[in-house]
């Protein structure tokens, strides 16, 4: 059975063919899990054309994983001129698959949403994320945001309430804004790959305040909030608190950032690592760090959280999306408040027997996103999504 996996991540496709993803995290191993219950996966995501060094040495498409080459639009006007063959790409690959899995929210689900409803198809979702967070002022720079901001909520309760199936990157929270259909099965998982190898053996101990804070996540839009971060270390060095911070993650709106914490005198207290490959590489500068922060305006569930989780890190988050299911009321602050962060980060930092709690704490939770334990969730989705397309007998196939 082939199925069609819908995202909103870019990829480069090199000039010997391969695939391969910018973000670290969607390599091979991400779309094989498909494979334990399905025979072929097509992927639909942007693809770039570079001829350059790929971020991650390994591949995203692979045996049994192959991409559409769908073009890859950054604005108005690029979607403009390709959608005619984005559209028909999707109409291609909607008839020619049997099962869809739409991760959601995302402008290609969404298109080939319309298309399996056309057909009167079952399809499942899998809700990654809120628009309803991450379209708000402050994280994207576009003139009709009000306007896409409330056609991205509508059309994701749709999908919801139609879908024959609904996995949530969450336990609670996606599930109360974007409630499945009443006949539709339902689970819970993380799109994180953390295998035992990842984990730490023993919780961190700390005898000295925390200095070193770093934060991971892209740059091409501020989700994270790295700015209200930079705001918040220029409060504490002001202060006179001995930190530094480092960013791991790249994007367009990485030269602003560094404008702003050049604007406010921070150059010798921020490093910028760029993107860094999963596994070891991201391990290695978790392990450099003291102190894990991400003040996001939206979120799913934090896969980079989840890691610094595993690598024992303190973690302080905002109280947006998931991140409450992973981190207790007092590691928390609400999201764009830079002075509540200061608070929070000098309040914690500057006490080792929080941080040595907060370590313990965080690395028995992160146990609980282990691979074996997700995948058992995911394969148990996979086939009744099998079984809803050979009952319902409207697979392409049947």
């Amino acid at each position: 059975m082939k199925a069609l996996v819908t995202l909103s991540a870019k990829f480069d496709r090199s000039l010997n063919g391969p695939v391969y993803p910018q973000n670290p995290s969607l390599t091979y191993d991400f779309f094989k899990r498909y494979l334990d219950v399905f025979d072929e996966i097509v992927v639909a995501a942007r693809i770039e054309t570079n001829p350059g060094q790929p971020v991650v040495n390994e591949p995203s498409d692979g045996r049994g994983v192959t991409f559409l080459d769908v073009p890859s639009f950054s604005s108005i006007f690029d979607l403009v001129r390709f959608f005619p063959r984005i559209r028909a790409l999707l109409r291609a690959a909607v008839r020619d698959c049997d099962a869809y899995f739409l991760r959601v929210p995302d402008f290609l689900g969404s298109l080939a949403w319309k298309e399996i409803r056309h057909l009167g198809l079952p399809f499942a979702v899998e809700v990654v994320g809120d628009p309803g967070d991450s379209l708000k002022a402050g994280s994207v720079r576009h003139p009709l945001r009000p306007f896409i901001r409330l056609l991205a909520i509508a059309q994701l309760k749709a999908q919801c309430a139609e879908a024959n199936g609904a996995a949530y990157v969450t336990r609670h929270s996606l599930q109360k804004r974007f409630p499945p259909g009443k006949h539709a099965f339902t689970t819970y998982y993380s799109t994180i790959d953390l295998p035992a190898s990842f984990f730490i053996a023993e919780p961190r101990e700390y005898s000295q305040p925390a200095s070193r804070l770093i934060h991971v996540g892209t740059l091409e839009v501020f989700y994270k909030a790295p700015e209200i971060l930079a705001d918040a270390l220029s409060i504490l060095i002001n202060r006179g608190l001995l930190l530094h911070l480092t960013y791991v993650g790249d994007g367009r709106r990485r030269a602003e950032l560094a404008a702003r914490i050049s604007a406010l005198g921070l150059d010798r207290h921020v490093t910028f690592l760029g993107k860094i490959p999963a596994g070891s590489p991201i391990a290695a500068a978790l392990d450099n760090a003291h102190l894990f922060i991400l003040p996001s305006r939206q979120e799913g569930m934090p896969k980079a959280m989840i890691e610094a989780m595993a690598r024992g890190l303190p973690c302080i988050g905002s109280t947006a999306g998931g991140i409450p299911e992973l981190l207790p009321a007092e590691d928390l602050v609400l999201p764009g408040d830079a002075l509540a962060l200061a608070e929070k980060i000098m309040e914690v930092a500057l006490d080792p027997v929080r941080l040595n709690k907060m370590s313990t704490r965080n690395l028995s939770v992160a146990q609980e996103y282990r691979d074996e334990v997700l995948q058992a969730r995911r394969i148990q989705f996979y086939r009744q999504v099998v079984d809803t397309v050979y009952k319902t007998g409207k697979g392409p196939m049947l």
